[in-house]
């Protein structure tokens, strides 16, 4: 019995079964028939450390508050060290759905031991084990559909907090990088999604090799802003005789390089194959240098727009008039497109705007950014993917950016790892639906 649970079943299902007391409570007793009562099952912990913590539990009529630590099968517990570990030293309570052997603590404790699987109904097991066991890229497919309108809608929410929660981590870890440096973690950040997937590597490289306070010495002089953006981007290494563009601007760029010991990149990063015209890197980088010309303390003026409106004229930017006939440097085409369209700002916003208002907010304990985040990502149209796709193929269609961004973090985060335990809508089906 034991070889066949531990092949089926996580920890989360365990987690989730101790959490929301989905067992039989009644005359509860430790391996070794001591009386149990639960009294509160503590706070799940998702960071390193006993998975549940301020638990309290009454064992044999004596109080205790401390952590409850979960698992598959006793044994795990040496599995994954715990018995070297003095964190786990004021555990109180080991939850396993199946004992298999008696363990220890760093100081030589005894830990009383609950053991759930006799206690489950078998349908919330088999259950489980429906959906970890579908191979499909949404474990729940079938069943997804048949959520509430409010479940659906307090499950994105929780989702969409989340999501910029992770994304919050990332620049918090640039916030530190830059001494605290706001203007330059946006900048930096902005650069990054400038790529659009494609390019987003290379454009984080730039920003880091051309900093902002570079950028701001020569914020009057468009055609120094852009030298130094394709001179740095590496694409003003080659010797083109009949481009007086192209010349004016690695003439500039030689003097600057010099001046602020530049180091241009490799050109090879740069990606132009399976990318439509319009989102070649040259292009992207002029309008990137048309937005930084714009907009000097970008990241000030963001902070105080309350309107998406016109956050969007911030974005009304254009690649130079050269590359109406170029999408290369020496190469003449054909462009039609140099604005940066509003489906490009869109992302900008989604992908920089909100997370950084977000990540601000919660740094300055101030509600109104991580609001002002929220409300935006709800006003712009959801994006098209084929993540999203996929959802809507199986009933859950996208309203707003917001939605949009829940579902590829649920599905990028959760179903891909099968956390069908730490999922709402995966509790839900296990809890409460017929199979």
């Amino acid at each position: 019995m034991a070889s066949k649970l531990n092949n089926t079943i996580n920890e989360d299902f365990v987690q989730a079964v101790w959490q929301h007391l989905w067992f039989d409570i009644k005359e509860l007793k430790t391996i070794d028939g001591k009386a149990i009562q639960i009294i509160k099952t503590g706070n799940l912990n998702r960071n390193s450390g006993p998975d549940f913590s301020e638990a309290m539990i009454e064992i044999d009529g004596i109080k205790w508050v401390g952590n409850v630590e979960i698992h598959t099968k006793s044994s795990d517990w040496k599995l994954h060290g715990h018995q070297r570990d003095t964190a786990y030293n004021n555990v109180i309570l080991h939850v396993v759905l199946y004992h298999d052997e008696d363990i220890k603590t760093a100081n030589n404790n005894t830990i009383p031991v609950l053991e759930l699987y006799k206690l489950i109904n078998p349908s919330l097991i088999e259950k489980y084990k429906y959906l970890i066991a579908q191979e499909q890229s949404i474990p729940c497919k079938d069943l997804v559909s048949k959520v509430s309108e409010l479940d659906k809608m307090q499950w994105l929410e929780r989702l969409i907090s989340e999501r910029l929660e992770y994304k919050s981590r990332g620049i918090f870890t640039l916030l530190a990088q830059t001494q605290s440096h706001w203007e330059q973690v946006f900048y930096i950040t902005l650069a990054t999604n400038f790529g659009f997937h494609v390019n987003k590597q290379p454009f984080e490289q730039l920003a880091f090799n051309l900093p902002l306070s570079i950028l701001g010495k020569h914020k009057n002089n468009k055609t120094q802003i852009e030298c130094l953006v394709f001179g740095v981007a590496g694409l003003l290494e080659e010797t083109i005789i009949e481009d007086a563009y192209y010349n004016t601007l690695q003439k500039e760029f030689t003097h600057l390089k010099n001046k602020y010991q530049l180091k241009p990149m490799d050109a090879s990063q740069w990606r132009f194959m399976r990318t439509r015209p319009s989102n070649f890197p040259s292009i992207r980088l002029a309008q990137f240098a048309d937005l930084i010309y714009k907009s000097s303390h970008l990241f000030s003026k963001i902070l105080e727009i309350e309107n998406i409106k016109t956050l969007y004229t911030l974005f009304d930017v254009e690649a130079d008039e050269y590359w109406k006939t170029h999408f290369k440097f020496g190469e003449i085409a054909n462009n039609s497109q140099t604005h940066l369209g509003s489906q490009a700002a869109d992302i900008i916003i989604i992908n920089t705007i909100a997370p950084i208002l977000f990540a601000y907010g919660k740094y300055k304990n101030e509600q109104q950014y991580i609001d002002r985040a929220l409300d935006f990502l709800v006003q712009l149209k959801p994006e098209k993917n084929s993540i999203i796709t996929l959802w809507e193929k199986y009933g859950i269609k996208a309203s707003h950016a917001s939605d949009s961004q829940a579902l590829l973090h649920l599905k990028n985060t959760y179903c891909d790892y099968k956390k069908c335990m730490n999922c709402s809508w995966g509790r839900l089906f296990v809890k409460n639906s017929p199979l």
